[in-house]
């Protein structure tokens, strides 16, 4: 039997007998129940807002974060095809922030200023468009703002005097990681055939510009290299590698003994020359 009974201070209300549910209606549709369980499910609309998909069910499970501990939860139990949300509003927009999970798709989004700004992907990868600032705590000091990170791999492409007619290699790989405004970037190449273009040297292909500004140049090293010509100078002549500003491009440069620059041209190198080389450069 189902009973409604009230005291000086509390208004009990028993829906008696096994399955029994205390459901709350309005012109004769039901908005909301509560099961033996003690979960209350919430259908409608809330201050306009519709909250139909949602089934709110509030009970006692075993948090995921400890599953050895029993705790009271909240669970949003949306339909295979829909979304549950969490909205926060005000006067002017009902849900100017939110946290939704998406349930086709399953990410977790959470919406700030009417904006999604972060993305919790199904593998775990998290996505941040705006960027994380870093070691300046609560603070949004674009200084300490991260807000890019890629890394692959590059085609390096020696040209003499801009030209690689009928130049071949047997390995020619490069790699490179962009962190914020930086790129480092290495490579390796075994040349078979230096081909016919002559002229001075220049590696191209880079992943990125180097930023152009007074005064903004790349660098590079080379870490191993051999079969050169043996050209009178090129013993007592240092390398260099220059990225010139806007450049996409290294230019290979060799320290002259009279205290100038000689550019590295066809004629050093062989149909064998080895090299490895790696450096970095700012960009936009």
């Amino acid at each position: 039997m189902s009973t409604i009974k009230s005291s000086a201070e509390n208004l009990t209300l028993n829906a008696d007998g096994a399955n029994n549910d205390i459901k709350f209606q309005s012109n004769g549709s039901e908005v909301a129940a509560i099961d033996q369980a003690g979960n209350l499910t919430v259908s409608g609309t809330v201050d306009g807002v519709d909250i139909q998909t949602l089934n709110t069910t509030v009970n006692s499970k075993a948090p995921i974060a400890n599953p050895t501990f029993t705790g009271t939860v909240a669970s949003i139990i949306s339909a295979n095809n829909a979304q549950g949300e969490i909205a926060f509003g005000d006067p002017e927009d009902a849900n100017i922030g939110r946290i939704a999970y998406n349930h086709p798709s399953n990410f977790l989004a959470t919406v700030v200023n009417a904006t999604e700004y972060m993305r919790i992907h199904s593998n775990g990868v998290t996505s941040i468009p705006s960027g994380v600032a870093l070691g300046v705590g609560t603070a949004n000091t674009a200084s300490n703002v991260l807000d890019d990170y890629e890394e692959g791999t590059w085609t390096p492409a020696i040209k003499f005097g801009g030209n690689a007619a009928s130049f071949a290699t047997s390995l020619n790989v490069g790699f490179y990681i962009k962190i914020g405004h930086f790129v480092h970037w290495s490579f390796r190449t075994t040349i078979t055939n230096k081909g016919s273009s002559s002229g001075n040297c220049s590696v191209t292909g880079l992943p990125f510009s180097c930023l152009g500004t007074t005064g903004n140049f790349g660098g590079a090293h080379i870490v191993f290299s051999q079969n050169w010509t043996a050209d009178a100078g090129m013993s007592e002549e240092h390398n260099q590698c220059v990225i010139d500003s806007g450049s996409s491009s290294v230019m290979l440069r060799r320290i002259a003994t009279n205290g100038g620059f000689n550019s590295t041209t066809n004629t050093q190198f062989t149909n064998s020359t080895q090299i490895i080389m790696k450096g970095e450069y700012r960009v936009s």
